[in-house]
């Protein structure tokens, strides 16, 4: 039953990003959202209004430590097609200071401008009592993002990373210098296992894995085919059997096991989720791909049909267990690309 309560999840927009597994590390502020990872790398999103046709972020990224700044990012999907025409920035109607003309970067139907240290301060002073933020190309306006939320967001970021009533807040600012900041903490550690040979797998699931542990609740409708089964050595006598237990609309929900060559010794794969996760294991996930050479197994949600929000999970094997190393998530369903979705959990690999 725990197999099918999460595999059913999984196809759904209530699955693992959107529920309560990282709620401490991931907030919402009205037309805003924000999060940070483990070493407290924290990034703010701005959305347009629920209902808008037009599709496009105000995205606000910051390192943990004092000498870190602020880095700003303006998206659209919907600017003109043809040769990029220069981008104006405006608050309630009023262009920023060195946003009165920029050429953005990218393709007809992705456009963005990533803005300087300079042109990022005046936006950020400005949104504090700013109502909207609009973009226009040449003469036309092209994104409306709403302000409301963009201030408490900031000062959750703020109080995250140690800078509440300092001198690098970037709202609220106060007396504390810049040394008050703490430096980020160190990033845990992964040692990855070296690649072994691949050679006398077997060429399907054993019988004696077919309906057990994470397959034993699998869709008697859903059968696999051959070429949608992962079978991979992980270390001698180690091997991962992967197969689809369910299937939705654009996620293909896989059951995962470890056992030796023929299916002896099986457990489940029980691969760890970030800190602060309920459950903290899982041994089913969506989308998944393996690379043998570098013994990495990722998975890829998607919480909905064009991909703008989701969650993107990678570990490596160690030689004993496969350990987490990033986790990537955008909760929010807002025409945000995979790409600038922020990350909630990394960790180093050697």
């Amino acid at each position: 039953m725990r197999k099918r309560t999460a595999a059913i999840a999984a196809l759904s927009v209530a699955g693992l990003v959107f529920g309560a597994a990282r709620a401490q590390e991931t907030k919402t502020f009205k037309s805003w959202s924000a999060a940070c990872d483990n070493a407290r790398a924290c990034t703010a999103f701005g959305f347009t209004e629920d209902g808008s046709d037009q599709r496009g972020f105000l995205r606000i990224q910051r390192q943990a430590g004092p000498a870190a700044a602020p880095a700003v990012s303006v998206a659209s999907a919907d600017a003109g097609a043809g040769p990029p025409k220069p981008w104006t920035v405006k608050i309630d109607g009023r262009t920023l200071p060195g946003l009165g003309g920029v050429r953005p970067a990218g393709r007809d139907d992705d456009r963005r401008i990533d803005l300087s240290p300079t042109q990022a301060s005046a936006l950020i002073a400005a949104l504090r009592n700013g109502g909207v933020l609009t973009v226009e190309e040449g003469a036309t306006p092209i994104l409306s993002i709403s302000l409301a939320g963009s201030t408490a967001s900031l000062l959750w970021i703020d109080d995250r990373q140690g800078r509440a009533g300092g001198a690098t807040a970037l709202v609220a600012r106060g007396a504390k210098p810049a040394a008050a900041v703490p430096p980020p903490p160190a990033l845990p550690v992964v040692r990855r296992a070296p690649p072994v040979a691949q050679s006398g797998l077997p060429a399907a699931l054993p019988k004696s894995l077919a309906r057990t542990g994470a397959f034993s609740d699998c869709d008697s409708e859903g059968a696999p085919a051959s070429d949608e089964i992962e079978i991979h050595r992980l270390s001698p006598g180690v091997v991962l059997f992967a197969a689809p237990c369910m299937r939705g609309a654009y996620n293909l929900v896989y059951g995962l096991m470890l056992a030796d060559e023929r299916g002896r010794r099986a457990r489940l794969a029980d691969l760890p989720l970030s800190p602060g996760s309920n459950p903290a294991v899982t041994s089913s996930l969506m989308n998944i791909g393996f690379d043998p050479k570098t013994q990495t197994l990722t998975s890829f949600g998607k919480g909905r049909g064009p991909g703008d929000c989701g969650e993107s999970l990678t570990w490596v094997w160690d030689g004993a267990a496969f350990r987490l190393v990033e986790d990537v998530a955008m909760s929010a369903c807002k025409g945000v690309g995979p790409d600038d979705w922020p990350t909630v959990y990394r960790a180093v690999v050697r």
